[in-house]
């Protein structure tokens, strides 16, 4: 099986949509670009270029929502930008394993 057989995306909701009389909330969600999980650790993994404008937002929304997650998982948001983050990346994965 390789990687690309068992990758699904996995969708974050921070709040629901709701439905007012006039105006409608959408909900706010969040989909990192890919999701790795060993057995006592899971890795969130951002790969930046170019920042939009709703991303520090949302990279709030989420790190807090991490925080105030009650899980047995040691829980790693990481946000690759150069090759320096991806061989950190890498070297963690590979000492922890």
């Amino acid at each position: 099986m390789t990687l690309m057989e068992k990758f699904e995306p996995k969708k974050v909701n921070f709040h629901s949509s709701m439905y007012k009389i006039v105006n409608v909330v959408r909900a706010i969600t969040y989909m990192p670009d890919f999701v790795y999980m060993t057995k006592t650790q899971l890795h969130i993994i951002e790969c930046k270029g170019f920042a939009n404008d709703v991303y520090p937002v949302k990279r709030k929304l989420i790190l807090q929502y991490l925080e105030q997650l009650k899980t047995d998982l040691e829980i790693h948001f990481w946000e690759i930008k150069t090759v320096k983050d991806i061989k950190e990346f890498i070297e963690h994965t590979k000492n922890n394993e």
